[in-house]
């Protein structure tokens, strides 16, 4: 089966194979990292792509991009094997996956003293110019929403939910009750660095109810994800700090809630996402599979007959998505004119760079695949630099985004 190889760095004309992981899209705070499994069979065939998936590279640690990268690379292996054996050898190695003609490795080895004192001169610039910005202004997420009849994405008309300067808003889900529109959200004081679960009342005017906390433990939580089942509200908050994925039980609506069960123990997990879809519940979301690796990177699928149980079956195709541009979940998975919708957020380059929409097209117990339609990136309003959820239900659709607030106004 030829001789099998790791390739870090961008797959272009000139392919990159660094010696340090992570080196060259760090210093040159490029949007992704590329980690890929390379195999050629003879001295003379042109490599095929095994396995690839890309990072975020860490904006101010090299060695936390190099760890992260480092982590993921151990699953490649293990999963080209996998598919070896499950396809065969003749599928396998399909000429479709080779690297393009002109494609070369052009291998990066360890800079040189002047190249290594640039780097770091560049890097200097630029922590510098983070730590003259946090001196006078805080990053804070707000919420975005806009109320018309149908699902909108006319973000440059949507109204701001601005909290006061202690904390932040964010993941904010949605749920009708008796006529009125409930946000359920992420609320972290800036004093505890912890996140609770709140909910607010919005009305048709886009007049706001006092927050309520509804949810608060030991440890953080957020993206409160919302469903019903057997006319029963239940709630997913993201809980990946304590090592599970939680389930709980509205027990009076709208601000009182029980610990149902755990749907998974001792897993790193996050912005956990339910589809009922063919009489099947699909879970979707994000996880470090190695203890050690970012949670943007990868999106694993997992199925049951209910939702009320701690026997999910893992999808074959797992991790399927591995790419930090468009595999961690942003929110409800909805349908657009018979098209299976599913958002999630663009990590790279920073977190909550924006968000995208991506069509399911094939959803089986043996099967997956999505396309990607569109990113969409705060370039509406110059004063909001990040987005990265969206949601939508009778009429109200809300989104979060975060700006940098003056510290002394």
């Amino acid at each position: 089966f030829g001789i099998w190889f790791f390739s870090h760095g961008h797959l272009g004309f000139e392919t990159s194979n660094e010696t340090l992981i992570g080196y060259h899209s760090f210093f040159q705070k490029q949007e992704t990292s590329t980690s890929s499994l390379l195999i050629k069979r003879t001295e003379d065939d042109t490599p095929i792509v095994a396995y690839q998936s890309w990072s975020m590279p860490h904006a101010y640690a090299w060695t936390r991009s190099q760890n992260e990268e480092a982590w993921k690379i151990t699953s490649f292996v293990p999963r080209a094997l996998k598919e070896l054996f499950n396809l065969g050898e003749t599928v396998f190695f399909n000429p479709s996956k080779s690297l393009s003609s002109g494609k070369t490795l052009i291998n990066n080895n360890t800079p040189t003293f002047l190249k290594s004192l640039q780097n770091v001169v560049r890097h200097a610039v630029f922590l510098t110019k983070r730590i003259l910005q946090n001196l006078f202004s805080k990053r804070q997420w707000i919420l975005l929403f806009h109320i018309q009849k149908n699902r909108s994405e006319s973000f440059s008309e949507f109204k701001k939910l601005i909290p006061s300067k202690d904390k932040f808003w964010a993941d904010p889900f949605l749920w009708y009750h008796e006529g009125e529109h409930f946000v359920f959200f992420e609320e972290l004081p800036f004093s505890t660095e912890k996140g609770h679960i709140s909910v607010l009342k919005l009305d048709s005017s886009g007049k706001i109810s006092t927050p309520q906390k509804v949810l608060d433990l030991p440890y953080h939580l957020s993206y409160p994800f919302l469903f019903e089942f057997e006319k029963t509200l239940y709630m997913i908050p993201e809980s990946f700090s304590n090592r599970n994925i939680q389930l709980f039980e509205c027990a009076h609506f709208p601000n009182k809630w029980q610990h149902k069960m755990n749907l998974m123990e001792d897993v790193i997990a996050a912005d956990t996402t339910l589809l009922f879809h063919q009489n099947k519940w699909w879970m979707f979301t994000s996880m470090d599979e190695n203890n050690g690796e970012s949670l943007d990177d990868e999106l694993f699928l997992f199925y049951a007959d209910s939702p009320l149980t701690s026997e999910w079956t893992p999808h074959p195709m797992n991790p399927i998505v591995s790419d930090v541009r468009r595999a961690r979940p942003a929110g409800n998975i909805f349908l657009d004119n018979g098209k299976i919708i599913r958002p999630s957020q663009d990590c790279s380059k920073v977190y909550g760079h924006g968000f995208n929409f991506n069509e399911i097209e094939i959803l089986s117990e043996t099967e997956y695949q999505e396309k990607h339609l569109t990113n969409i990136r705060p370039d509406w309003d110059k004063n909001l630099h990040r987005v990265h959820s969206y949601n939508s239900q009778n009429g109200l659709t809300i989104i979060d985004g975060m700006i940098h607030r003056n510290k002394y106004v």
